[in-house]
């Protein structure tokens, strides 16, 4: 949208979801992630200093599942890797770069992804630092035509010359989506085993 161009994107999205919902209790933690920070996060160490609590005390965060929509490969690695380490449920969305069929696009495990260049480039990463490969990605396994020459990217000082990837309007949206169904359906099932044994116990 023009009338948020600039703005942080955490910003935005908090607004966004208030407006949905104004009792939301939300931590913003305005950085770019550093694969040295991630066992932090994830392990609910003390907030960055660019941390914001919006709507609840400002306590660390403790996680009932983790979305990774990182596109840098290092730092994604790295935070599945401390997710795994910390017992974080997590599902990664890969590459929706250069893909325009809806029907290619996928739920599956890590180690079951074919073609996805982000795919295959993630097993590598999680094989270097001992991480399991057997969780759950949204992927594409669409054949990709070869993305434009590297060029630097202005403006930005974290910035470095990079492919650059076309990536069509709908495709973020659908992975987001598919993501978000896989998490509120597993959540949803953790809800119903732990209603199921409370219930086995009273009973019992």
């Amino acid at each position: 949208l023009h009338s948020t161009l600039g703005r942080p994107k955490i910003e935005v999205m908090a607004e966004r979801l208030h407006d949905i919902d104004p009792t939301l209790e939300l931590t913003l933690i305005r950085e770019f992630l550093q694969p040295e920070r991630a066992d932090a996060l994830i392990a609910g160490s003390p907030l960055s200093p660019n941390s914001s609590p919006i709507g609840g005390a400002g306590s660390p965060p403790f996680y009932d599942y983790v979305a990774d929509c990182i596109d840098s490969i290092a730092c994604k690695a790295a935070l599945v890797a401390a997710c795994h380490r910390h017992g974080a449920p997590v599902i990664s969305a890969l590459g929706a770069g250069n893909c325009l069929d809806v029907r290619r696009v996928r739920v599956t495990m890590l180690d079951q992804t074919q073609i996805c260049p982000l795919a295959r480039e993630l097993r590598r990463q999680m094989r270097k630092q001992g991480a399991s490969l057997n969780y759950p990605v949204i992927y594409s396994d669409e054949p990709r035509h070869a993305p434009l020459p590297h060029q630097p990217v202005g403006g930005d000082a974290l910035g470095r010359p990079r492919a650059v990837n076309g990536t069509i309007s709908y495709m973020p949206a659908l992975f987001g989506v598919m993501l978000a169904g896989v998490i509120v359906r597993e959540l949803l099932g953790k809800f119903n085993q732990d209603a199921d044994a409370t219930i086995h116990s009273k009973s019992s």
